[in-house]
């Protein structure tokens, strides 16, 4: 998210990605609440992403027209059943200290 947030305040020459471009635009031209606003909204959807992509590692989401169950292993160890859970539990954590 830091990345984000730095790139947003690159000085405008220096943006060369046409689609990130107005954006950097739109977002210099905000006031600060209005950035502030267009952050949390940032974390919101990546929250959510993260938290989705691992309730379909986890089993309790299922994408649509994929019936297999998907396991993630490391050194023969199973990893996913929580990842979800975990996740969330963590970014509430992080929310209460911010």
């Amino acid at each position: 998210m830091k990345d984000y947030a730095e790139n947003l305040n690159m000085p405008l020459e220096r943006v060369r990605d046409p689609i990130y471009r107005p954006i950097v635009t739109a977002f210099q031209q905000m006031n600060a609440e209005q950035q502030a606003a267009m952050h949390a909204f940032a974390r919101l959807v990546l929250v959510d992403t993260i938290s989705s992509l691992f309730g379909i590692l986890d089993g309790s989401s299922r994408m649509r027209d994929f019936g297999e169950e998907f396991s993630v292993m490391y050194e023969g160890e199973k990893l996913n059943g929580n990842l979800q859970d975990d996740f969330l539990a963590k970014e509430q954590e992080l929310e209460g200290k911010s």
